[in-house]
């Protein structure tokens, strides 16, 4: 029947700690074995797209090499992943009707600036309103990168991107400010 679809795509994107790898989960439902899987990746700061096939229902774990950002593929040695906007468009053919994109905003390499903040805070009364400061920047931290993700994930990227500028400034700015104590 025309205009009936056999498949809904969907996938969840996982990225957890790690600084070199995140996460693509298919969660898509197929009527069928679909036909060339693949995951289709704008990084931020580059123009070209890099496709990735999948194994449907599996995951997919994205690192540098996938990406193609490595100067040789067969090292073994992943690098660390740009933080930003990333555009991921999960696609099956024929791929120009059979697609779903998700905007993703990596912030792993500004959550460990945040860690590092963190383990800064002695959580004594004397030393917690001495470091009142560096609360007060932790606390500031962490809304503007919810909100960041908050934004992404209604689509408001250009506020996405500011809120996450403005925490990476902030969490630069505290840790200048701490290696000199």
């Amino acid at each position: 029947m025309l205009g009936v679809h056999r498949h809904t795509l969907d996938f969840d994107i996982i990225q957890g700690r790690n600084t070199k790898t995140f996460i693509l989960a298919d969660e898509s439902d197929y009527m069928e074995t679909p036909i060339n899987p693949v995951y289709a990746i704008l990084v931020p700061g580059f123009t070209s797209v890099v496709s990735i096939n999948y194994i449907p229902g599996q995951v997919t774990v994205v690192n540098s090499n996938l990406l193609q950002l490595s100067c040789d593929p067969s090292f073994t040695l992943f690098f660390d992943l740009p933080d930003g906007l990333y555009w991921i468009t999960q696609q099956i053919d024929p791929a120009d009707t059979l697609y779903v994109t998700k905007p993703y905003l990596r912030t792993s390499l500004l959550e460990q600036k945040y860690d590092r903040l963190l383990v800064r805070l002695e959580l004594s009364d004397f030393s917690f309103r001495r470091d009142r400061d560096l609360k007060d920047t932790i606390i500031q931290l962490d809304i503007l990168i919810q909100s960041a993700k908050a934004e992404t994930r209604f689509c408001n990227d250009i506020k996405a991107i500011e809120k996450y500028r403005m925490a990476d400034r902030l969490a630069d700015k505290m840790l200048q400010r701490l290696k000199y104590k």
